[in-house]
């Protein structure tokens, strides 16, 4: 009997996935538990397992395609069994099925898959203006191409430039873009957010950096100035523990774990991979541990757990050049330090002129919880550790 793999719900807001790559051809053997697909859900990338044994018979989505929670992607039947018959659409009431009926199914749901229906008076005009209706976005029922759709196509169709066509770029939203939009709207729309930013003389680390490099290395670690930043701001977080409060619906919550989430750039967009318990670490531990979370986000290898659980975000955005720039909260965190460029200044100091290395942050933070003079003694706190980093070395 045929089986089908269909979209898993990974997590309770999950309501559509995105087919990112079959890991099985049609034809293929495979057993029940073997990975057959990895799909992308929100910020993080999971693989389905293969509901049954037998042969992978039918690609019934491709990859880049966006489908609901327990849409069918592909067909398992056994050796030799027949599968022309099966009604292999996708059907739409499928992500509403509830999660008991979704964990009765185990991914087992019959497939439906029908070509886009075209009115007549569109296939027609397509026709006649050589209109390729693979390209055309359909607005009637069940998406269906409708004439008007035709005429607002060709009315829109490029141009040509010196006999070369020239194209707007359009691609959909990935899983992951649409997840950033509605989290930074989400936070922008909840909170009352202003920043604030100072400039740390950082001569002293600056001169010390390169010992304390060959140092590290000599133990098997990589130190870096975001490793360095993340523990000063959890040893000022232990000084000012309203950084790091949330607004619950009806109390102000202060966590007991200092849990700071770092910014990631990939290429697909942002993931906030969480140093757990970052006042408990030294710094070797950080670094070590921003090292390789860093790496897993870059090969989309973080879990779920260390994406979850952060206090306060740090946002480095030196390494490329930006000197200040006014980070956006990570909802639902009250604060977020945005860290520029380290440079050179001409600085007069009790009247003599001199020049120094200088680091420049800026904090976010929710005026709901944290009031302007709180959040700037925590500035002035990291300036302390960051000026003089012995504490942090420690």
């Amino acid at each position: 009997m045929a089986a089908y793999i269909s979209m898993p719900k990974f997590g309770l807001t999950m309501e559509e996935g995105t087919l990112v790559e079959w890991l099985v051809k049609e034809g293929d053997k495979i057993e029940k538990g073997d990975p057959v697909a990895e799909v992308s859900t929100e910020k993080i990338s999971n693989i389905i397992e293969a509901p049954a044994s037998g042969i992978f018979k039918k690609i019934l989505i491709e990859p880049g395609e966006t489908v609901p929670v327990l849409a069918n992607l592909g067909i398992i039947a056994e050796e030799g069994e027949e599968i022309d018959t099966v009604d292999d659409t996708v059907k739409p009431e499928a992500a509403e099925q509830s999660p008991a009926a979704q964990s009765a199914n185990e991914g087992v749901q019959s497939v439906q898959k029908a070509d886009v229906p075209v009115s007549h008076l569109a296939k027609k005009l397509a026709e006649r203006e050589g209109v390729d209706l693979s390209q055309v976005m359909g607005t009637g029922p069940l998406g269906a191409v409708t004439k008007e759709d035709i005429q607002k196509y060709i009315a829109n169709r490029p141009a040509k430039i010196a006999g070369v066509e020239v194209k707007d770029v359009e691609k959909p939203w990935t899983e992951m873009r649409k997840v950033i939009s509605q989290r930074m709207m989400t936070s922008m729309s909840s909170s009352a957010q202003t920043s604030m930013t100072m400039e740390i003389d950082v001569t002293k680390l600056v001169d010390q950096y390169g010992e304390l490099k060959a140092k590290y290395q000599g133990m098997g670690t990589k130190l870096s100035y975001t490793g360095i930043i993340v523990k000063a701001a959890a040893l000022a977080l232990k000084e000012h523990p309203i950084l790091m409060t949330s607004g619950e619906e009806k109390v102000l919550k202060t966590p007991g774990r200092i849990n700071i989430g770092l910014a990631v750039d990939i290429n697909e967009g942002l993931v906030v991979p969480v140093i757990k318990d970052a006042g408990e670490k030294n710094l070797a531990g950080i670094c070590s541990e921003i090292q390789d979370m860093s790496q897993k986000a870059r090969e989309n290898r973080l879990g779920m757990e260390e994406t979850q659980g952060g206090v306060f975000t740090v946002s480095n955005l030196g390494m490329l050049g930006i000197k200040h720039f006014t980070p956006i909260l990570n909802h639902p965190e009250s604060a977020l330090l945005g860290v520029g460029t380290l440079e050179e200044k001409v600085m007069i100091i009790n009247g003599g002129i001199y020049i120094r290395s200088v680091l420049t942050v800026t904090l976010t933070h929710d005026h709901r919880i944290v009031d302007g003079a709180p959040a700037a003694r925590f500035l002035n706190t990291l300036k302390e550790l960051l000026s003089d980093p012995g504490r942090i070395v420690q």
